[in-house]
Formats: structure tokens, C-alpha cells, sequence
């Protein structure tokens, strides 16, 4: 839900909590994150301002306090806010490096190596040594998650932040669900995410209820576009960058098929590119698989040749 004249918002907060409101670190759809300056923390936070329907339940509040591992971000205080029939959360967390987060990372290489890509050729943005060392931060962070009997929902490169020493960690939490609490009749139902992150059942099933055993799938489907993206630089599927105007439940039906075929197809063609890459893709392949049950799980994750290269 977008958010208008988010800075008034924020200012509002921190003028009644005694806090000291520093530079801006982000902003979007999602609302705007400003470094903030706590009385009680040592460092440096991030203020994370969202906006929430006026009857819900802060799903992070409760969460943040049971989530907690080394490549999970902590979340430190949150604050809530009603204005005008309007609810707020200004949420208070860990501030990232200035590579910020991973979809930034890549843009700063792209960038960096622009020369290259126009005078040379295409190639890969991250060695896969260096891809490997951020993908399995990520693996151990979701699993901490999984342990927990917890689902993301919504992993994609801007909720994976950097950290100094380039540690990564796996931030928002605003779809993150307690799988057991939401269960009903041995299902649950996908709350959301993000074009181009979202697995293929989620269009396929129009009330997008899945398997309680199947939540976790969600997230290593996520994985494996969040992988295409670091190894290729763009996303994996185009069709979830477009706009669509019709929402109707054979729109979500016809979108399934497509995204299958652009799967495919994206895999055909860069199967083709480097022999070498073969163990890449076929472990990109066992993460998006289109049936939930046949996607790895930790252990073959933990097992696979690509990862444990070098």
C-alpha cells in the first residue's frame, strides 16, 4: 500500500519518541527507510516506514521477537502509528552496508563493468566462488527460518541485505507466517510476495492455497530466481515485470501457462551458452522445479555439487 507524504509521517514518529532522523536509505511502494538514531542503541539504525490496513495485526511485531540468526536482520523496536483512519508501522532495524542489498550489489557491478559488457561481451557479474559464499548465507538464514516452522514468502535480491564483511541477511517480514498457527485442514494460504519470486502454483491455484508441507517449497522457488538474478544479472521471467491491467481468474490461468513456457525457455537458452554451467543449471532447475514436491530440500541443497565446488 503506497504511502503519502511519508516524511511528515516519519517526522511525526520520531518527534514524539525522542529519536534523531538522519539521512534516507531507501524508499518505493513499499514505503521509506531513513537512518535513525535510537537513545538506547549504539549504532546507527533503519527506520522502515510501511503502512498496514487499519484492523490488522502487525504480523512483524510478534514475529521479529522469535526471529533471530545470523543471516536473519533483527529488528530492535517497533513503533505504531494511526492517522486519519490510517495505520503505521515504523519499524526499527539493523542498518546494511552501503552496497545496501543485493539487487544494489548487482547494479554496482553492472555499472562498474559497463565498459566490458558494451566492448567485450556479456558475461557473468559474480564469480561463482564469490556466488556460492552469498547464496549459502542465504540457504543457512532461511533455514533457521524453516526450523522454526517459519515461511518467508518473500525472498527476492532487495530482502537480502549486505553487511560489513559482506555478511548477508535475509530482512522483511511482513509475509513471514508461523506455518503451524496458519494451518487449516492441513493447507495454507500463500499471503503474497513479488512478481518474478512468486512460484508458478501460486497463479495455478486461483484460491492459492498449498500443502502446509509445501509452505517452505514457496520460498526455495524464490531461491532459485533470487540465484538466476545473481548469476545473470536480470530477472528470470520478463512477463512478471509487465503491468497486467486484468485480474480476473482466467487471467491468473492463462499467466500460469505463460510463465511455464518462459521458464523453459529461459533454461533452453542458456543451457546452450557454457557447458561448464551445467551443474549450475541443473541445481537453478531443482529449486524451480513447477511441482512443489519435486523441489530439493535442505539436505540436497546442502548435498549439491554446484554448491560444494571449490
Amino acid at each position: 500500500m503506497s504511502i503519502q507524504n511519508p516524511d511528515l509521517i516519519i517526522n511525526r514518529i520520531i518527534n514524539e519518541n525522542d529519536l534523531k532522523r538522519g539521512k534516507v536509505l531507501g524508499s518505493g511502494g513499499f514505503g521509506k527507510v531513513v537512518e535513525v538514531t535510537h537513545p538506547k542503541f549504539k549504532k546507527a539504525l533503519a527506520g522502515k516506514l510501511v503502512k498496514r490496513k487499519p484492523d490488522s495485526k502487525n504480523n512483524e511485531s510478534d514475529l521479529s521477537k522469535l526471529v533471530r540468526g545470523t543471516h536473519l536482520v533483527k529488528i530492535n523496536f517497533i513503533y505504531e502509528q494511526k492517522i486519519d483512519n490510517n495505520a503505521y508501522s515504523f519499524i526499527l532495524m539493523e542498518k546494511a552496508s552501503a552496497l545496501k542489498d543485493l539487487k544494489s550489489f548487482n547494479n554496482i557491478l553492472r555499472y562498474e563493468n559497463f565498459l566490458k559488457l558494451i566492448f567485450i561481451k556479456p558475461f557473468d557479474l559474480l564469480g561463482d566462488n564469490l556466488l556460492r559464499f552469498l547464496f549459502k548465507q542465504i540457504i543457512e538464514g532461511l533455514e533457521v527460518l524453516n526450523r522454526g516452522n517459519y515461511a518467508h514468502f518473500d525472498i527476492k535480491p532487495e530482502n537480502i541485505l549486505i553487511f560489513p564483511n559482506i555478511i548477508l541477511k535475509l530482512s522483511d517480514y511482513g509475509l513471514l507466517r508461523d506455518i503451524k498457527s496458519i494451518s487449516r485442514n492441513n493447507e495454507i494460504k500463500i499471503p503474497g510476495g513479488t512478481k518474478g519470486f512468486l512460484s508458478i502454483e501460486y497463479y495455478k491455484n486461483l484460491d492459492h492455497n498449498i500443502k502446509e508441507n509445501e509452505a517452505a517449497k514457496q520460498d526455495f522457488f524464490a531461491l532459485g530466481a533470487t540465484l538466476f538474478f545473481m548469476k545473470y544479472g536480470k530477472d528470470m521471467i520478463k512477463v512478471y515485470r509487465e503491468n497486467r491491467q486484468n485480474k480476473d481468474e482466467d487471467d491468473y490461468l492463462k499467466l500460469a501457462d505463460y510463465l511455464v513456457d518462459e521458464i523453459q525457455n529461459s533454461m533452453n537458452i542458456i543451457k546452450t551458452t557454457k557447458t561448464s554451467e551445467k551443474d549450475f543449471i541443473d541445481f537453478i532447475i531443482s529449486l524451480i522445479q513447477f511441482n512443489p514436491k519435486d523441489r530439493a530440500n535442505f539436505e540436497e541443497i546442502y548435498r549439491n555439487k554446484w554448491i560444494n565446488k571449490n
